[in-house]
């Protein structure tokens, strides 16, 4: 007796449709990967952009509870005169040698001083001026330096309770805006600082 198998494979419609149905799997799974991964670096980007906001305002916040007062201006050894505003805070602050003890001159505290102002040129830019002219002070290595604090600023605000030279308490108001795949990120962050020295 003969026995006969059939061997059938599969048809050309059938291979077909498996592949139709493979090829929209694994469309699917791409494009669920890629939208994780946009979304994951929109968020590393609003991230990013937070921290730096928040360690540029901790860092303006130290330097304004150490002044002795704000200034209404200031006018450099080059006659750059600097003028308190809501986009510069200017700061005078008692001159501290190496060993944490004021310095003097005669009989009068010495002041280093620093200010915080948005770039008139470029407006994305906050800067930060550091001027001493005491040798014995800790921020003498950093006598003129001009160092750019922010990048991507949007807008920056200094309210003062009262005008300086009068000044106690600065709120500052930071915004800042990043562009990226089609998208623009903004963060506010905001705080308000009262100065503890005074003359």
């Amino acid at each position: 007796m003969k026995i006969y198998i059939s061997i059938r494979g599969f048809t050309l419609i059938e291979v077909t449709i498996a592949t139709a149905i493979m090829a929209m799997i694994v469309m699917l799974l791409a494009q669920m990967y890629i939208s994780g991964t946009i979304s994951s670096e929109k968020e590393i980007a609003k991230s990013k952009l937070q921290v730096e906001a928040k360690s540029a305002l901790e860092g303006i916040n130290s330097n304004i509870k150490l002044s002795a007062k704000m200034e209404p201006s200031y006018t450099t050894d080059t006659s750059v005169t600097y003028t308190s505003s809501a986009t510069t805070l200017i700061l005078d602050i008692p001159a501290i040698d190496s060993s944490n003890t004021f310095i003097y001159s005669g009989s009068q505290k010495a002041y280093d001083h620093i200010i915080y102002y948005l770039d008139p040129d470029n407006t994305d830019n906050l800067h930060k001026l550091v001027f001493s002219d005491n040798p014995n002070s800790r921020l003498y290595s950093q006598n003129n330096s001009d160092q750019i604090i922010l990048n991507d600023v949007q807008s920056v605000s200094f309210g003062y309770d009262s005008a300086p030279p009068n000044s106690v308490e600065v709120t500052t108001d930071l915004t800042l805006a990043s562009t990226g795949q089609g998208e623009t990120r903004t963060v506010n962050v905001s705080s308000q600082s009262k100065r503890r020295n005074s003359d």
